[in-house]
């Protein structure tokens, strides 16, 4: 089978998300001093992410069509943020920190299932 782009882009985004989900449940069962360097991991996976998502939207999505799909996707980010911070907010305050980011590990791991299944038929 010929490898595309985008299995590649799909490869890459499920072994980023699996790999955000695998450091954040790392922080939810190892909450030591030490454990910054897992924060630091965290902003690393995620300065790969940006980048990259960008990479994909400008190699498959038409000029024509580009700022309607960034714009919706910027709305839908600001939106899962909305609603999920206060959430995890609440299980915070009320279970600690640890359900919380077992929540948000669990989150990333879904979306690394996710990944896998999207088709790239955008022409």
């Amino acid at each position: 089978k010929k490898l595309t782009i985008q299995k590649l882009d799909r490869r890459f985004f499920f072994l980023l998300a699996l790999s955000f989900s695998i450091v954040l449940g790392g922080l939810a069962s190892w909450q030591r001093p030490s454990s910054i360097l897992l924060v630091v991991i965290v902003y690393i996976i995620w300065g790969l992410v940006i980048p990259t998502t960008s990479d994909a939207t400008n190699r498959l999505i038409s000029s024509q069509f580009r700022a309607t799909v960034l714009s919706a996707k910027d709305f839908l980010q600001n939106l899962l943020f909305v609603v999920g911070a206060p959430l995890l907010g609440l299980v915070t305050d009320q279970w600690g920190m640890s359900p919380s980011l077992w929540i948000l590990s669990g989150v990333m791991a879904l979306m690394a299932l996710a990944s896998l299944q999207l088709k790239g038929r955008v022409s």
